[in-house]
């Protein structure tokens, strides 16, 4: 995570990090925002994730997003209109995603956390049960 600050963001975020006299902020914020995207992915019914705390490749880069902007905005560090506009497109990607407008990729080892996907027995029958000869009378 910290090799996706540029080299002003990640010496202010050291600087500020020390400075807040607090335990580093960053694994609490990685972890909300990768349950927060996670969530988002299976909102949508047709979405797997895999096991575990991972994320889909196509989602990364917008939880970086998202983790950068809150550990900036955490520390009371000057978040930048880029970074800003950044976090915005990744918040909108997510919901996106949370509305099957976005497509992901299913992941190996994919969970069917609902047990929609189950195998569905065809059943199929020879001959009509019900005929005129056999309902006459009723």
């Amino acid at each position: 995570m910290l090799t996706t600050l540029a080299g002003p963001e990640l010496n202010a975020y050291r600087v500020a990090a020390l400075k807040a006299g607090q335990a580093d902020p960053l694994a609490e914020i990685v972890a909300t925002a990768v349950a927060e995207a996670r969530g988002h992915i299976a909102d949508c019914a047709v979405n797997r994730l895999a096991a575990g705390m991972t994320l889909p490749s196509r989602v990364v880069h917008h939880v970086i997003a998202i983790v950068r902007y809150r550990l900036m905005s955490r520390l009371d560090m000057e978040v930048g209109e880029a970074r800003t506009q950044e976090y915005r497109d990744a918040r909108r990607f997510l919901e996106r995603v949370s509305e099957c407008k976005v497509s992901i990729e299913q992941p190996e080892g994919a969970t069917e956390e609902d047990g929609s996907n189950e195998a569905i027995e065809v059943v199929s029958a020879s001959g009509r049960e019900a005929t005129r000869e056999k309902l006459r009378g009723l």
